[in-house]
């Protein structure tokens, strides 16, 4: 990912901030990773709007993505939790 996908005023740093953060890594992981403290990774999320806007954007194409994989998961856990209930 560049500046120049996300067409916003990101940092290298918030760049692969971001992908962490769409990875399920912690705040604190982040910020290690990136170089910065976990107070930073927080204040991008909740205060700079190139940063959530470019996080949230990424966030739905992930859920786009891979929605249908997600449906047939969900259909499949659903069978097992019913046929593992049946037992009882």
């Amino acid at each position: 990912m560049t500046n120049q996908d996300s067409k916003t005023k990101l940092t290298e740093q918030q760049e692969q901030a971001i992908w962490l953060i769409l990875l399920g890594r912690k705040d604190e992981e982040v910020g290690k990773a990136v170089g910065v403290a976990r107070q930073t990774i927080s204040k991008w999320k909740n205060q700079n709007p190139d940063f959530k806007a470019f996080l949230n954007k990424k966030r739905i194409e992930n859920w786009e993505q891979h929605e249908d994989k997600i449906r047939y998961c969900i259909g499949e856990a659903i069978q097992v939790i019913e046929e593992n209930l049946a037992k009882y």
